[in-house]
């Protein structure tokens, strides 16, 4: 038996020197396959998302069908021929729609995904978006030494981390999270040899990481390449790097900025207009700050953890002490510069994210260290990037131990390979039982123990060649079996139109008024993935006039799903509440609700309100009420009173016992008007000739000069043609806009063209041309 193991030890040991026979040039084959690799991961992928691929199903976690697949569903139509993406009438009583990026509609992904019938698009994107960030991380791990098997291994572990595994709930993050490892991919890429044109290839995935949609993990990305510049600086080799490349650096850093901004602009020049007028321009509340423990996120940190029913708070993240012990190890190894880099970001994105847990964050966020936190209400986005820098550092242990001769730093050389493999696995496992509760899952230790025993026993052998190869095993299996079920998939005929839907649709110009979601229907977004009937609570959310489907079925809502809601909306939206509960304090006979449209109101409590009627019933309880006070979206004036600010017209609405239209005219000339020529005016007679998202045609006769009002909210792009002749648009009635037209008959064409849209569009533009213009320079250079 002995004689056997030496015998097999030997052929191990020897395999490079035996390239002759044929099963020993198999076997270092499979050892060094690129693509075997490659093809595991593809198939571990695919068979995670078959149900959406083979079937069409759906998952309806989060805001995956509502929110995800509504953005898609609108992408779809318009690459068919639809209405515009610009603006969107159908949510928070109107919004620019591209403007907030969420939809993702530069994103190529999401592109690829609205070729198709949108619910089986949509299964696409998910698989296309995991399917990139598992590859990108291969290959981010290629580029940096580490081998095949050791990379599948990094890839395995951060796409299946508990992070990266939740935020499929949302495909704009999924669609950054996708793109984000190539952006590093090619930055290490330009650093194995700072050159103008291998710098082309980060501006490229910068736009991309933009386009998909989620600016916090491209907020993220800046963060982790600057913390990485920092440790590069702080190591000798990194030093040295530096100075004897930094030409080379800084103009190729310099070009690739510049351009990724010109490629990005399209998107960003129209999201910081957003920014600007939105409800977080001044700053937003964390509303989880300090209240989330430090060991609720560190048991995220070292176990999966996905019950229906949670016995103990986890905040998700990297979920195995095992990745943990391996980046740990990576540490005491004598690794090459610009993998030890990645250290320093992992741990400066992991304080950021675990939020007020940590003192470091504390620290930076008080004195406003990094700017820009203080817009976003959530911190944990950051975490994936942590979990991407240490799976780095995992993977190149592996892959370092399986190379045999391994050198350590300081006193681990003396311990010996396994002995400081063994110490490091140890303590870490001893470390994560603190935070360890048995509701968690046996499998939370089974498989990182194996992890441990495959590096500990066979480092230093002769079978160390096998340690990737053995531990990607293992993950795999860890990734079929444990992870690959958090999803519950659905058929999309289990989910019916909604009855409260298909009732409003029954009015008569239903489209010209608005809905309000049922607060209580949101907190379905708090279910986990794998809730048993999530599909009849989803149907639940819709009757409830989810915002988001209704407005994919035509039914605009005051309400939204976003993160950019503009500030004069969400100073409205407590009056709604009360007066929709009765708690409201108005001095004035009229109602916000009746104002602003709301004719729809979904509730699971009893309403008791001046002019509600009951219109369904739903079998969960709730009741959906239609408002018979409500005006129409489209009215006329004939008279304004000026204010100077939302906030004045909002105190002024609330308290007057007229229906008056109050236009805010700060920093513009004063209000257009005068006396009437006919003593009794008859009312402005109005007609809407043409309608759609961006554009609007309407016709009026009227014996008198008046204003039109239009119950769709102001923002920067607007403009009017009256008559032939260009007419200011003034904001109006907090949550509307008016234009004024003169005595007779007039055409009024109310246009959404956003100028930050077409800015953007030329940088863009200019930004492509640059990028053609500096490769072929710089091709031609190289080839001289």
């Amino acid at each position: 038996m002995s004689k056997a193991l030496m015998s097999i030890d030997s052929l191990v040991s020897d395999l490079p020197g035996h390239r002759g026979s044929r099963s020993l040039s198999l076997a270092h084959s499979f050892l060094d396959s690129n693509w075997l690799p490659i093809a595991v991961y593809v198939a571990l992928v695919t068979s995670f998302w078959w149900p959406s691929l083979a079937h069409g199903f759906l998952i309806l976690h989060g805001d995956a069908a509502h929110h995800g697949l509504s953005l898609l569903t609108l992408l779809s139509r318009w690459l068919h021929g639809g209405d515009s993406l610009l603006w969107s009438t159908g949510i928070y009583g109107g919004h620019p729609l591209f403007a907030e990026s969420q939809g993702g509609f530069l994103n190529p992904v999401n592109i690829a995904g609205a070729l198709f019938e949108p619910n089986y698009g949509f299964g696409i994107v998910h698989w296309l978006d995991m399917l990139l960030s598992g590859l990108g991380v291969y290959f981010l791990c290629r580029s940096l030494g580490i081998n095949g098997w050791a990379a599948l291994f990094a890839a395995i572990t951060v796409s299946y981390s508990s992070v990266w595994l939740g935020f499929q709930y949302n495909i704009s993050v999924a669609g950054a999270l996708a793109w984000m490892p190539w952006l590093f991919l090619a930055v290490q890429y330009w650093l194995k040899s700072p050159s103008i044109l291998r710098s082309l290839w980060m501006p490229l995935s910068a736009s991309l990481l933009i386009f998909a949609g989620y600016p916090h993990i491209a907020h993220g990305a800046a963060i982790y390449l600057m913390a990485y510049g920092v440790a590069l600086v702080l190591q000798k080799e990194g030093r040295e790097f530096i100075f004897s490349n930094w030409r080379g650096l800084l103009l190729g850093g310099g070009v690739a900025l510049v351009i990724a901004l010109l490629l990005s602009a399209v998107q960003l020049v129209s999201l910081f207009e957003l920014v600007r007028e939105s409800h977080r321009s001044g700053g937003t509340p964390l509303p989880l700050a300090g209240i989330v423990s430090f060991s609720s996120y560190m048991a995220g940190f070292f176990f999966f953890d996905w019950q229906v029913k949670p016995e103990v708070i986890t905040i998700g993240s990297l979920s195995s002490w095992a990745v943990c012990a391996l980046a740990l190890l990576a540490l005491f190894l004598r690794a090459p510069f610009r993998v030890k880099a990645h250290a320093l970001p992992a741990f400066v994105l992991f304080n950021l994210g675990i939020e007020f847990a940590s003192p470091i964050f504390k620290l930076v966020y008080e004195y406003n260290l990094v700017p820009g936190l203080h817009n976003y209400r959530i911190m944990h986005p950051f975490l994936p990037l942590a979990v991407m820098g240490l799976s780095i550092l995992a993977a190149y242990t592996l892959s370092t131990l399986s190379e045999g001769a391994v050198a350590w730093r300081g006193v681990a050389q003396r311990i010996g390979v396994r002995g400081i493999a063994t110490l490091v696995c140890v303590l870490v496992a001893l470390l994560s039982a603190l935070c360890f509760d048995s509701s968690f899952g046996v499998e939370n230790y089974i498989y990182p123990i194996l992890v441990c025993i495959a590096v500990c026993v066979l480092a230093g052998s002769r079978f160390s060649k096998f340690i990737p190869v053995a531990v990607s095993a293992v993950v795999l299996v860890d990734a079929v079996l444990v992870r690959g079920h958090v999803f519950n998939f659905y058929s999309p005929s289990s989910i019916p139109q909604p009855e409260a839907i298909a009732h409003i649709k029954g009015d008569d110009n239903y489209a010209e008024f608005r809905g309000v979601v049922d607060p209580d229907a949101l907190l379905f977004v708090f279910y986990p993935p794998n809730s048993p009937n999530l599909d009849a609570k989803y149907g639940a959310f819709l009757d409830a006039l989810s915002p988001f489907p209704a407005m994919v079925s035509g039914v605009p809502s005051m309400d939204g799903a976003l993160g950019l809601s503009l500030r004069r909306r969400e100073i409205v939206e407590s009056t709604i509440l009360e007066e929709i509960k009765g708690s409201a304090a108005n001095v004035s006979p009229l109602r916000l609700i009746d104002l602003f449209s709301i004719k729809y109101i979904a509730r699971s409590v009893p309403l008791d309100l001046p002019g509600l009627d009951v219109m369904y019933r739903g079998e969960n309880g709730l009741v959906l009420y239609r408002n018979t006070h409500a005006l129409p979206m489209l009215r006329a004036y004939a008279h304004a009173e000026s204010v100077g600010t939302a906030e004045q017209a909002l105190e002024k609405l609330k308290s007057s016992t007229v229906d008056t239209l109050y236009v805010e005219v700060s920093g513009r000339k004063g209000l257009q008007g005068g006396s009437c020529a006919v003593e009794a005016p008859k009312p402005a007679e109005y007609e809407w000739v043409k309608r759609s998202q961006a554009a609007h045609v309407v016709t009026v006769e009227s014996d008198c000069s008046g204003w039109l009002y239009l119950g769709d909210a102001y923002f920067p792009g607007w403009k009017a043609i009256v008559n032939g002749r260009d007419t200011e648009v003034y904001p109006a009635n907090v949550v509307g806009k008016a234009v004024h037209f003169p005595a007779g008959k007039s055409r009024i064409e109310i246009i959404y063209a956003p100028r930050s849209f077409l800015v953007g569009l030329m940088l863009s533009s200019i930004g492509v041309m640059l990028w053609c213009f500096v490769a072929w320079v710089s091709w031609g250079r190289r080839h001289e």
